[in-house]
Parts: C-alpha cells; sequence; structure tokens
C-alpha cells in the first residue's frame, strides 16, 4: 500500500511540474479523440470534431514547429472565425471545382462549438487554469423555415412510382416512410425487418448517438410497408442482411 501511494504521489508531483502550455495542440486533440471514442460517441462524430479541432491547428501552424496550447487562445480562435467566414467551400476539394460559394454559417457553428467542447475538456483535464474559450460565442446564422412538399408535389412524386413492381413499391414505401415519420436518411436505410412492427403500426429507429427510439406510422405507411416486405421484397444475396430495404438489380 505504501509503494502505491508514492507512485500516486510521484505521479500527481509529476504532473503539477509539467509544463501544459507547452505540449502540442495536436497531440492533445489526439487525446481528445480518445476521450470522446471511451465516451461511446459514434464515430462520425469522433471524427467530427478531430477534423474540425485538426483544421484549427493547422490555421495556427506557422513554419515546421508544432503550435502549441500557449499559441491557441481566444484571439486565436476568433481569427480562425474570420478566416472561416471568409472561406470559399470548395477550396480543399480536389473534385469539385472551385466556387465563390462560402461556407455556410451553420458550417462555421459546427468548427466554434468543437472548440468550445474541447476547450472545456482541457479545463476540466486540469490542462489549463480556467476555460479558455468560456466567453467565445457562437456565431449567429439565419434562422431558416423548412420548406415542406405541397399536398400537390407529394401527389406528382408517388404517382411517378409503379405500384406493380419490386422497385416501384419498394421507393413508394421509401418515400411514404420519410414524409411521415421525418426520419434521416442514415436511419432509414439502417432499418432492418425486426424494427419494423408491421402489424402494430410502429418502427423501432436508432438515432444519433445511439438513441433508440420507437415511432409510430400512419396507416397508408403500414399498409404499403407490409405489401413490400409481404409480397415485393426480394430474398437478400445473402442470408445475414436483414435491412428492411433491399437494392433490386
Amino acid at each position: 500500500m505504501m509503494v502505491g501511494r508514492l507512485i500516486t504521489r510521484r505521479q500527481n508531483q509529476r504532473w503539477e511540474e509539467l509544463d501544459k502550455q507547452s505540449i502540442p495542440l495536436e497531440r492533445l486533440i489526439m487525446h481528445y479523440e480518445v476521450y470522446n471514442r471511451s465516451e461511446g460517441k459514434s464515430p462520425r462524430t469522433v471524427s467530427w470534431y478531430t477534423d474540425n479541432l485538426t483544421s484549427f491547428a493547422r490555421f495556427l501552424q506557422n513554419g515546421s514547429s508544432p503550435v502549441t496550447l500557449v499559441e491557441a487562445g481566444i484571439e486565436e480562435a476568433r481569427e480562425f472565425i474570420l478566416y472561416l467566414q471568409k472561406k470559399r467551400k470548395w477550396d480543399d476539394s480536389v473534385t469539385i471545382p472551385t466556387r465563390e460559394e462560402r461556407l455556410s454559417p451553420y458550417t462555421v457553428q459546427g468548427y466554434v462549438r468543437s472548440l468550445r467542447a474541447f476547450y472545456s475538456w482541457l479545463y476540466r483535464e486540469g490542462y489549463t487554469e480556467e476555460n479558455e474559450l468560456a466567453n467565445l460565442r457562437v456565431p449567429k446564422a439565419p434562422k431558416k423555415l423548412v420548406e415542406v412538399l405541397s399536398e400537390e408535389e407529394i401527389q406528382k412524386v408517388l404517382s411517378c412510382l409503379d405500384s406493380r413492381t419490386e422497385v416501384g413499391v419498394r421507393n413508394r414505401a421509401i418515400v411514404m416512410t420519410l414524409l411521415d415519420t421525418g426520419l434521416r436518411c442514415s436511419e432509414l436505410v439502417n432499418l432492418t425487418l425486426g424494427d419494423a412492427g408491421l402489424e402494430h403500426g410502429y418502427l423501432k429507429v436508432m438515432g444519433k448517438g445511439e438513441k433508440e427510439r420507437i415511432v409510430p406510422v400512419g396507416s397508408s405507411v403500414q399498409k404499403i410497408l407490409q405489401r413490400y416486405v409481404y409480397h415485393f421484397r426480394p430474398e437478400p444475396a445473402h442470408l445475414t442482411v436483414e435491412n428492411l430495404f433491399l437494392t433490386i438489380d
């Protein structure tokens, strides 16, 4: 027990003596990525944080020496925001031609939220004596109303789908499910047969953050899903495939 206490005391002493401000920013970003993974965040969310923070580190890079924490304060974060607001959307793309379109305000907000979350973590973990970005505000973005399809437009879409063919019934079921439930496309494509309560009119959906929820469907959607599954859904190429909606070759 005494040996264990001595080791712990020495480790604490080493941590207190460590010049945390000289730690390379990219190394801290790697530590934060490990933290996010251990918290059970989805791979996509982990990648989103890491990519945004790496962009910040690269923005600050000046020469070959690594950027350290002391060089990345609130003023540098504000300069980064100004840079993002002027940045063209496709500047970093090798396949899409350069356009004059700027990054959307919502994209810029995402970068700022990533920075704020990262610096809150740095403070909680003891890398900083205070939250350096506590006073950094998220830039405002215009509030846009989501335009919805009119009843006439919906009927035009559905009239293009042949209810007598496998592809037509599948696509009709997909469109009607999306319209009725508001599912994300990723949520819809990940639905399995076991998620579809065809007799009781509900779908079991795994959403963002691995959060599961029950989504009721209307009677018309319930009927088209039953028609698709019982009469038109093809046999999968592999028995292990359980996706509700299948590609039809």
